[in-house]
């Protein structure tokens, strides 16, 4: 390959390293300044994922606390409150950084 590549002008090597590997297929024009991509899919699934995950371990924490001071009779105490504070900031937080994501 070096020898080939050598026997041609500087002219033509130049031309054979900056230009494309392979040419394109036909019918499909090539665009390396702005590629397609399915970046929104990203977007969705990971948007999705931290709904359902925050979600959920909302609820379980939620229901330990809160159900646990009502089984025992124990009213609620400054932990309880402490976690459904954590909540509710948590899930606020998350709604205004991710409101601009999209």
């Amino acid at each position: 390959m070096d020898k080939l590549l050598n026997s041609l002008s500087p002219e033509k090597q130049q031309a054979m390293l900056v230009g494309p590997a392979i040419p394109p297929p036909h019918g499909v024009l090539p665009n390396y300044e702005n590629p397609p991509n399915s970046r929104h899919v990203g977007w969705i699934v990971s948007l999705l994922g931290i709904t359902l995950s925050t979600l959920s371990v909302s609820l379980r924490m939620y229901s330990k606390v809160v159900h646990r001071s009502y089984r025992t009779g124990e009213p609620t105490n400054i932990e309880t409150q402490g976690c459904l504070t954590f909540i509710r900031e948590y899930l606020l937080y998350l709604s205004t950084s991710t409101s601009g994501l999209l």
